[in-house]
């Protein structure tokens, strides 16, 4: 029972030499991430007729495409057809502030 014990021992032992050796060449590799060049903003003017429509694109859940801006004295009309049953609908703003 004793040469038993000693040899679990001087196993136990052995094995945890093994595992520290093999913690210790482990190497660590890391990426280091590129740095891109910033690309140039360009900012665009929009009209108030773009405002108008892309307002009201969001504001209501529709392609910009299909809104119409009709501009008379100062007042801006906006219009566009739902194309699921084609009712049309029509707003209009009095002035920008």
């Amino acid at each position: 029972m004793k040469s038993l014990t000693c040899c679990l021992f001087l196993i136990l032992i052995f094995s945890c030499n093994q595992k520290e050796q093999t913690e210790t060449n482990l190497t660590v590799e890391t990426e280091i991430p590129e740095i891109k060049e910033k690309e140039e903003i360009t900012l665009k003017n929009f009209t108030y007729e773009d405002i108008a429509r892309y307002t009201m694109a969001s504001i209501m859940g529709q392609s910009s495409k299909i809104i119409k801006v009709r501009k008379k004295d100062e007042i801006y009309f906006v219009s566009y057809i739902r194309k699921s049953d084609h009712q049309k609908f029509d707003y209009k703003k009095d002035r920008w502030k």
